[in-house]
């Protein structure tokens, strides 16, 4: 299947405690966006990367990436940044329509900010593209999970609770008829699978990877350090059948 890649890379950092906007902090010298983009830029599947960003940011990430034009075999999937959108999910839109004139078969949509993501993350994800329509990566949680009310609380069952990552993966038809079914009449969500059980499909899952977190605040970036200095960490999670939900 051949997969083209969102980067929604629009986001401010504001959480990060300062001004630059944190894809393009530099982690042990590599922008953080980078080192998300390599593992893309790699993979046999992916034909293009389409980063989603604001204007203000595109010479940063011009350098970050060593520029867009002359040749730049290294980074030859980058394509030039598409304008975001004031929300995530206004970025995701502007990246799909970007495609639309020559549109792969599936895309990839992985948050700039998550730079740890390895390669046998992505093709589990395509992987399961082969047999679902939209597929996103699952983690367990392992700690007590307890609702806090007004009035009270109560403990919530874990076992039914998991954290969602990206790379989310959708056959082409399903995302763009998700995102089409929210054009007029925006709605507020967290990822892009929801959009889709909105719409009416159906969402797989398989496992992420404890290391694939993603960089929000201060304090994430001396995590990110601590990954870098140990790369086996947290790669792998155990194998699970892939399951489907509805919307409903």
């Amino acid at each position: 299947m051949i997969m083209d890649v969102i980067l929604p890379s629009a986001g401010r950092g504001t959480r990060m405690g300062g001004e630059t906007n944190k894809v393009l902090m530099p982690l042990e010298g590599v922008a953080v966006v980078v080192r998300a983009a390599a593992v893309f830029q790699a993979h046999p599947a992916v034909r293009f990367i389409w980063l989603v960003a604001r204007p203000e940011d595109s010479q940063g990430l011009a350098a970050a990436f060593g520029g867009w034009l002359g040749g730049n075999l290294k980074w030859s999937k980058i394509q030039p940044p598409v304008p975001g959108g004031a929300q995530r999910q206004d970025s995701v839109a502007a990246g799909l329509r970007a495609m639309a004139g020559n549109p792969p078969e599936g895309v990839l949509i992985h948050d700039g900010a998550r730079p740890f993501l390895s390669a046998q993350l992505v093709d589990r994800v395509i992987e399961g593209l082969a047999k679902h329509p939209a597929v996103v990566p699952r983690v367990a949680i392992t700690d007590t999970v307890r609702e806090i009310t007004p009035t009270g609380s109560r403990v919530v069952n874990r076992q039914e609770l998991f954290r969602m990552q990206t790379p989310q993966g959708f056959h082409w038809g399903v995302i763009c008829k998700a995102y089409e079914s929210v054009r007029n009449n925006p709605v507020d969500v967290t990822d892009d699978a929801q959009l889709v059980e909105q719409a009416g499909g159906q969402v797989a899952f398989v496992w992420g990877e404890a290391r694939n977190i993603k960089l929000t605040r201060g304090e994430d970036m001396a995590l990110g350090t601590w990954l870098l200095a140990h790369p086996n960490w947290g790669q792998e999670e155990p194998a699970l059948s892939m399951g489907t939900k509805t919307s409903g």
